[in-house]
């Protein structure tokens, strides 16, 4: 699950954070859902060499059924069977919330008040549902954007380096999990 599904999420945090991983601590409960095959459930806490932190965590849960219902709308079905896609952002300044099924992005400015931090919305942006796959996973441009790459002949925009990178964290993440400890990315080879 961490390799294939999580290494996005990783791989999202290492690319704003913009600094090598140095540890990981990652923790999993029993399984949620009995017959999968891997943990369902992780939380990952990640140290960067330039002192920030960032965590992931992920339940994955089975929504009730719909049958595939044409008028259902799905996004409000998933909120409604509790389920969230959100992503938060922190930093001294302000902060930024995406939430997927609300189809909302949320800028926040933080202030010095005389007496207290002073917090305000500074930009809010909504997206329709037409555009759920270019916002959620845009697969169709990204094919796009590959197949230009290839027919000029030009190399992946993503380096090598970076994608493995992004994979021994995963391998860590793992590592720590099973054996309950802080796993060192430098240990990994």
């Amino acid at each position: 699950m961490i390799g294939e599904k999580l290494s996005h999420y990783l791989d999202g945090q290492r690319w704003f954070m913009g600094s090598p991983v140095e540890s990981v601590y990652s923790i999993t409960a029993p399984k949620v859902v009995g017959y999968f095959n891997h943990p369902d459930n992780h939380q990952i806490n990640i140290h960067f060499a330039n002192g920030t932190i960032s965590t992931l965590i992920f339940n994955m849960f089975l929504p009730e059924t719909d049958a595939v219902d044409p008028l259902l709308e799905v996004m409000e079905k998933q909120a409604d069977d509790g389920h969230y896609l959100q992503y938060h952002i922190f930093g001294t300044k302000g902060a930024i919330e995406t939430d997927v099924f609300k189809r909302r992005i949320r800028r926040w400015k933080f202030t010095d008040g005389p007496e207290q931090l002073v917090s305000e919305i500074a930009e809010t942006i909504h997206f329709k549902k037409e555009d759920d796959l270019e916002w959620f996973h845009n697969v169709h441009g990204q094919n796009i954007r590959v197949s230009e790459l290839v027919a000029k002949g030009l190399p992946p925009e993503t380096p090598i380096l970076d994608s493995y990178e992004s994979m021994k964290l995963c391998f860590a993440a793992e590592l720590s999990e099973k054996e309950h400890r802080i796993v060192k990315l430098s240990d990994i080879k």
